[in-house]
């Protein structure tokens, strides 16, 4: 992992933290993710910053991580489940009010 003047800039927790995710869960799972490491977040779980447990953590996409934060959800699967559900639901309003018209 390239140590960049950004992560100089950043605490040594939050190095850390991005230490452990990149090597156990980024290397591990690489062609799950379309973007450079750099372009990540990386989200706990249970909103504790000092929890580094690997299963605490997610690695999303800035936008994910403002929307996990934004709908009070706990990760990315939950936020995948809850874009599901509403995808369902605006395709079942859709077809409501198509029916509607018919």
């Amino acid at each position: 992992m390239l140590v960049t003047s950004y992560m100089r800039l950043m605490s040594k927790n939050k190095r850390d933290v991005r230490q452990i995710a990149y090597k156990k869960i980024y290397l591990v799972d690489k062609e799950d993710y379309s973007l450079p490491f750099e372009g990540y977040d990386i989200h706990h779980k249970d909103r504790d910053k000092d929890n580094k447990a690997v299963d605490n953590l997610d690695i999303v996409t800035r936008d994910e991580h403002k929307q996990i934060h934004n709908l009070g959800l706990r990760g990315k699967k939950e936020l995948c489940e809850y874009l599901h559900r509403e995808q369902k639901s605006l395709i079942s309003r859709e077809e409501f009010v198509k029916l509607k018209w018919i």
